[in-house]
C-alpha cells in the first residue's frame, strides 16, 4: 500500500511540474489589431508656392484639416478610400484656401515599444482653389508614429498644383503651392 501511495504522489508531483513548466515557457505576442473607420487630422506649419517663375511663403502659420474613411486590410496596410482636406494661412483664413480629395494607401510597422507602431501613406487626388479659380493634381506624404491604434502624431508633405487662366488675358499660369506641417491624427 505505501508503495501505491509513494506512486500517487510522485505521479502528482511530476503532473503539476509540467503544468508549471508549460505555462512558464508560454509566449505572448502583442499586435496591433487592424481599424477601419473615420479619420480627423489636423495640420499645423507653413505653407509655400510657386506663381509663374516667383517663389511665394505664406504670412502666418498654416493651417490644414483632414476629414475621411480609412479601410484597414490586416495589421499593416491599410486603404484610405476617400480623404477631403483644407488647407489655409492664419492670416488669409478666408482668401487663401485649398480644398482637396485625396485617396492613399497606408503602411504600418510591427509594434515596437509600448503598443507604439511607426506608419507612413502616400495619397493621389484632385484639389481645387477657389479664389484663384483653378485646380489640379494634389500630392500628400505622411510619416509618423502611432501612439496608440486610434491616435497619432507625424510630420505631413501637401503639394497642390493649380492651372488658371489669368484673367482677360488668354494665358494660362501653372502654379504650385505646399504645406510643410506637424500633424495629430485619429481614427474612430
Amino acid at each position: 500500500m505505501k508503495k501505491l501511495l509513494f506512486a500517487l504522489v510522485a505521479v502528482c508531483i511530476a503532473y503539476t511540474a509540467s503544468a508549471q513548466l508549460v505555462q512558464s515557457t508560454t509566449v505572448t505576442r502583442e499586435t496591433q489589431v487592424k481599424k477601419s473607420g473615420m479619420f480627423f487630422d489636423f495640420g499645423v506649419g507653413t505653407m509655400t508656392g510657386k506663381m509663374g517663375g516667383l517663389k511665394l511663403k505664406a504670412e502666418g502659420t498654416a493651417l490644414g484639416l483632414g476629414l475621411g474613411y480609412r479601410q484597414g486590410f490586416n495589421q499593416y496596410i491599410a486603404w484610405d478610400i476617400v480623404g477631403v482636406n483644407a488647407f489655409s494661412q492664419t492670416e488669409a483664413f478666408d482668401e487663401d484656401i485649398y480644398i482637396q480629395g485625396i485617396s492613399a494607401l497606408r503602411g504600418t510597422s510591427p509594434v515596437f515599444f509600448a503598443k507604439m507602431s511607426a506608419f507612413a501613406s502616400a495619397g493621389l487626388g484632385y484639389g481645387y482653389f477657389p479664389e484663384l479659380e483653378g485646380g489640379g493634381l494634389a500630392f500628400e506624404l505622411k510619416f509618423g508614429i502611432n501612439l496608440t491604434p486610434s491616435i497619432n502624431i507625424g510630420f505631413r508633405y501637401n503639394s497642390q498644383k493649380v492651372s488658371m487662366e489669368v484673367i482677360d488675358t488668354g494665358i494660362s499660369v501653372e502654379s504650385t503651392f505646399g504645406v510643410s506641417a506637424f500633424n495629430l491624427g485619429f481614427l474612430f
